[in-house]
């Protein structure tokens, strides 16, 4: 899973915060083949100063879910703890992204009155309180509240209503939920690394918040997050989320079949994953030959060989299976497509650099077809601009409220006796 966590530090006692200070934040990201973690300072000409970041090998995590609570904890806390020795921060409260959960989008149409008076902001979270009573289910959980359309006494669409009198505000809600035992998992996990939950944010949203332009949001857009163990579409249209679906499965599924085509380990299969794999045959292909170490062999002397195009081979057939499996759930909102399609196509997430992709990606799908690149992190004057940094950059601009909803609420904050199980349970593992 691509999972990221936003980590808040704690307020300076009163008197100690400058004028001009700002707030220091930190993106953690869970995800099924790593953990990562990245403190930054807001700026105040626009995105984020990075001041720590760290890595660590993912445990715990399987296709987006917690499998391992106690592994998980570890890998959080180490990778935590790496960036935080290199920004000299003290972590406390998070904000939660994961890939996890089964996110699955539903829409519903609430009205208020408004008996002849201008709406006012009070009107439209009004409304989408009602939604969110509407859509709700004991055991989903709503993540992320937006307004899709908005329009007064059956009139056209409105961009923002405020202002205009009427007697009825007319809305259609976005919600955006997933399962509520992941969610407590997750809190779980997080309580135990001594971390806060204070939102909750999909990382399918996420990234394709972080790679796409304010005019293609508008226009319309879709963008493929294709992650290490879950693969996930979000389409935007009018500037905010209007879908989002998502499968699990990844690049972890194309490493693995490698890895039994080639009967070498998953190492050696990543590598080749990323060196020569692609899923379009090229000419030429067939003759050039791959050395590939088989299970036992001495890593400097591989005893196994493969033409180029037997990469193809294996790769192709998983990768199509992803893209078919998403166009599959697309497909289910057919009708909101009719009224809301996409203009072009964005791809992103660490699997979505297999070469000959795009190429295969508008063979099915029909669109124009660019990677997305993130551009909030920023070390000096260079972008923390991988695709593996997506879902961090876009939580950043999530949790500052650029897309104008409502997200997580912390409804079931865990009590004094939880947590303070969890530290005692952490603390006998750490000493016996």
């Amino acid at each position: 899973m691509s999972a990221a966590t936003l980590v808040q530090r704690k307020s300076p006692p009163a008197g100690q915060e400058g004028a001009h200070s700002v707030r220091v934040r930190a993106v953690v990201d869970i995800g099924s083949t790593k953990f990562g973690c990245w403190i930054v300072r807001a700026r105040r000409s626009g995105g984020f100063e990075l001041r720590g970041k760290g890595y660590q090998a993912a445990d715990g995590v399987r296709s987006g879910e917690i499998v391992d609570g106690d592994d998980a904890e570890f890998g959080v806390a180490a990778v935590v703890h790496e960036a935080e020795r290199a920004a000299g921060e003290e972590l406390r409260s998070v904000v939660a992204v994961t890939s996890g959960g089964r996110p699955a989008s539903t829409h519903a149409r609430v009205e208020v009155p408004l008996f002849g008076r201008a709406v006012d902001r009070s009107d439209i979270e009004r409304g989408m309180d009602a939604a969110r009573v509407q859509m709700g289910s004991p055991n989903r959980s709503i993540v992320h509240l937006l307004p899709l359309e908005l329009s007064i006494d059956d009139g056209q669409p409105l961009r923002d209503p405020r202002g205009m009198r009427g007697e009825r505000l007319q809305m259609l809600v976005h919600a955006v939920s997933m399962d509520s035992r992941h969610v407590a998992q997750l809190r779980s996990c997080l309580d135990g690394c001594h971390l806060d939950v204070d939102e909750v944010v999909c990382a399918g949203y996420a990234s394709g918040w972080s790679v796409t332009t304010p005019d293609e949001r508008e226009r319309g857009c879709m963008v493929l997050d294709l992650g290490g163990g879950v693969s996930s579409a979000a389409h935007f249209h009018g500037g905010r989320l209007a879908l989002l679906a998502s499968v699990p499965y990844g690049g972890e599924h194309i490493t693995a079949d490698l890895a039994h085509g080639l009967a070498t380990q998953r190492s050696h299969a990543e590598r080749i994953k990323s060196l020569y794999t692609s899923v379009q045959a090229r000419h030429g292909d067939a003759d050039q030959r791959i050395a590939v170490p088989h299970v036992g062999d001495p890593e400097k002397w591989p005893s196994g060989e493969v033409a180029r195009s037997r990469l193809t081979e294996i790769a192709r057939p998983r990768v199509e299976e992803i893209l078919e499996l998403l166009r599959g759930r697309l497909k289910e909102h057919a009708e909101l497509f009719r009224t809301m399609p996409p203009a072009n196509l964005v791809l992103t997430g660490g699997a979505s650099r297999i070469e000959g992709l795009v190429e295969l990606v508008d063979e099915m799908f029909g669109l124009p077809v660019r990677f997305g690149l993130p551009d909030r992190i920023q070390v000096g004057d260079v972008y923390e601009c991988e695709p593996c940094a997506s879902a961090a950059n876009g939580a950043l601009g999530l949790c500052r409220g650029e897309d104008g909803g409502q997200r997580w609420r912390n409804e079931a904050a865990s009590t004094s006796l939880g947590r303070g199980w969890s530290r005692f349970r952490n603390w006998l593992r750490e000493n016996f």
